[in-house]
């Protein structure tokens, strides 16, 4: 629904872009402002539609991991997952779960999917670009690390705002937060936050 609400109430602008550049038998008028505007209101309906039913599924995710999640952490933020192997041009997340901080590795406690890597193994922290950078509304927070001699990484990107704006500019307090944990100088420091 995220993609198809978007795509509705912006196809019209299009359409009637086109038909008006058709009936005139000009490209330059209004009809081209009227098919500029279907780019343009998809990306605002995106922003604000993109996430739709985000709370409901966040709760209901919520009380089905209500175990996992109660254990100590330092921190944890709602987001889309994916492996790097998983494509698909209108959705960048193949699970949506938890981002889970403890003192000695990150977790994601996902509907389908789990993965943890351990703060000893993780080499770096960093934002890559998916699907939703494109059209300048999100990104990855990308966590690389080796495990048993083989390279990871975990994809996420938070859908704790209700705008994929806010959580684009989430991202960036979440790497930092991130950044700060992994340090060396965090060690044995129990708000990374400081």
């Amino acid at each position: 629904m995220g993609n198809f609400l978007p795509a509705l109430f912006s196809l019209p602008f299009g359409v009637l872009g086109f038909f008006a550049m058709f009936r005139q038998g000009q490209l330059i008028g209004s009809g081209l402002l009227w098919f500029a505007l279907w780019p343009l209101s998809a990306i605002v309906l995106v922003n604000f539609l993109g996430l739709f039913q985000n709370g409901q599924m966040r709760q209901l995710l919520a009380k089905r991991l209500s175990a996992p999640l109660a254990e100590p952490k330092t921190a944890s933020w709602f987001v889309g997952f994916a492996r790097p192997a998983f494509k698909d041009l209108l959705d960048p997340h193949e699970d949506v779960g938890f981002l889970v901080l403890r003192d000695d590795r990150i977790e994601f406690l996902g509907e389908s999917i789990q993965v943890e890597i351990q703060k000893r193994q993780i080499h770096k922290i960093s934002f890559r670009p998916n699907v939703h950078t494109i059209i300048g509304l999100g990104g990855w927070l990308s966590v690389d690390g080796t495990v048993d001699g083989t390279r990871v990484r975990l994809l996420v990107e938070p859908r704790e705002k209700k705008t994929l704006l806010g959580n684009l500019l989430l991202n960036r307090r979440i790497r930092k937060k991130l950044r700060a944990w992994h340090s060396p100088s965090a060690e044995g420091d129990d708000n990374p936050e400081q």
